[in-house]
């Protein structure tokens, strides 16, 4: 309904997004599921509390300069990747604008692919369902409205950010179940370092908007050019965010780190 050439576009855009993804989130979850078991097991859910919360705040400390990166650099990331032979430059058009709206995707669906496990730790997999159901059929509604609504060429867009739109509802129903179960989760407490990890993300965007401008007035545009963007954007993020991280947040940023040398070791 969007356009002939939408699913093909979705479809791209998504495999930018679920590279990050499985790299950060699903490897979260593929070791807080047992984590968690253990903790329930023998019954200390201050624990397994205590773990969610350290998790969502890792989380959030590598997914969210993903998510700003991903939206700033999409169109330049998907010229890299995809422009040439058949695959024209008002393709990667139409896949950057989904992309752009699939980045945000990539913090809400890890901290989505984090929360579920609370559940299935405690032999509840009903809950989940129930609620990804729900969240299927107002995914559906959204998508409909974004197709009805929204103008060529960005009807597909639309589409994508309705999914983001959904899963982030998912995560707010999932926190408030959770709560309610196992009583107070601490969830609260990650507002702080969030608006810190906020402020490093923005510093970053920064740099990397002036990476991008000075390169294309540099380069003008050009797949060559979009090369560079990436390359230098990417090395600047990097510098910028983990400096701001470091200095902002150095207890959560510690913590990240030794977790990468204890699997490196």
């Amino acid at each position: 309904w969007a356009a002939p050439w939408a699913p093909a576009a979705i479809s791209y855009a998504e495999r930018l997004v679920y590279l990050p993804l499985g790299v950060v989130a699903t490897a979260f979850a593929t070791v807080l599921l047992p984590t968690l078991s253990g903790f329930f097991a023998r019954r200390d859910p201050d624990g397994a509390k205590a773990t969610l919360v350290q998790s969502v705040e890792d989380v959030l400390l590598l997914a969210l300069p993903a998510a700003v990166g991903l939206a700033l650099l999409s169109h330049d990331v998907v010229t890299v990747v995809y422009q040439g032979g058949a695959f024209t430059a008002q393709d990667a058009v139409h896949v950057s604008r989904a992309l752009m709206c699939y980045a945000p995707g990539l913090l809400v669906f890890s901290l989505n692919k984090v929360l579920t496990p609370w559940f299935h730790a405690q032999k509840d997999t009903k809950t989940p369902m129930q609620i990804a159901l729900a969240m299927v059929g107002a995914n559906l509604a959204l998508n409909i409205l974004m197709v009805l609504t929204l103008p060529d060429g960005w009807k597909h867009a639309g589409i994508a950010g309705s999914t983001v739109a959904c899963s982030l509802a998912s995560c707010v129903w999932l926190a408030r179940e959770a709560s309610r179960r196992n009583g107070r989760m601490g969830l609260r407490a990650l507002a702080k370092p969030a608006l810190r990890m906020a402020a490093a993300a923005g510093a970053m965007a920064i740099a990397v908007l002036l990476v991008r401008s000075g390169v294309y007035a540099v380069m003008g545009p050009g797949r060559l050019a979009a090369l560079a963007v990436v390359g230098l954007g990417v090395a600047a993020a990097m510098a910028v965010y983990g400096v701001a991280v470091w200095r902002l947040c150095p207890e959560s940023t510690h913590r990240v780190l030794m977790i990468r040398r204890r699997r490196g070791g």
